[in-house]
């Protein structure tokens, strides 16, 4: 039940019985949840003390797998339905820039850094995709909303494809097919002015590449 329905429930139940339900709870909980609650009995105020939700942070795999369902269904539509439904775009912008931020983590030594590296691509992709279809609207830095901006993004995985990595020539042919796709769905978009950064990577990368 809800927070202000449990209230309710608790106002009809006598201290005996009341005591007798906090205990066998208690014995519920595991020694870390027990840690938590003992701070609030064992408090003279425990009113000050407020107990935060842990959000469970998915595996890296699983994250990568949910974001691939996440852009095709965008890709299929879900953006532009939805477009007019502000909450749910406010949704959409955090779960991009934290995605994004995560996978930004991602070092080479992981066996999923391409994977990890490609799907930030494809967010941004995305993400001028939608600007493209009036979702979001496109200032300097960048998204509206999103707080990330999208070039800096792109130059930062461009960088670590292009000299952190270990394949070289799949870095390079990566980047280069990703970065096609992204500078299609801007130039629609009529976001950027000024397209150079694609070229520049691109050609930066195939200089590593020949050396």
């Amino acid at each position: 039940m809800k927070i202000p329905e449990l209230k309710t429930q608790l106002k009809n139940i006598n201290n005996t019985d009341l005591e007798y339900i906090f205990i066998q709870t208690y014995k519920k909980l595991s020694k870390d949840k027990k840690t938590e609650i003992d701070q609030l009995i064992l408090s003279d105020n425990p009113k000050d003390i407020v107990i935060k939700k842990k959000e469970e942070t998915i595996s890296l795999d699983a994250l990568l797998i949910e974001l691939n369902g996440f852009i095709l269904d965008a890709y299929a539509g879900a953006f532009v339905r939805r477009k007019k439904n502000s909450k749910l775009k406010k949704t959409w912008r955090s779960y991009v820039k934290n995605s994004i931020n995560r996978l930004l983590e991602v070092n080479c030594d992981d066996p999923l850094f391409y994977s990890a590296k490609e799907t930030v691509l494809d967010l941004i992709s995305l993400m001028f995709y939608a600007v493209g279809h009036y979702v979001f609207s496109y200032t300097e830095s960048g998204i509206s909303g999103l707080n990330v901006n999208l070039i800096e993004v792109y130059e930062t995985v461009a960088n670590q494809l292009i000299y952190e990595s270990v394949d070289k020539n799949e870095s390079y042919e990566l980047l280069e097919i990703k970065t096609r796709g992204i500078y299609n769905n801007a130039k629609k978009t009529y976001a950027l002015k000024d397209f150079s950064c694609f070229n520049a990577k691109i050609k930066e990368a195939k200089n590593v590449l020949n050396k």
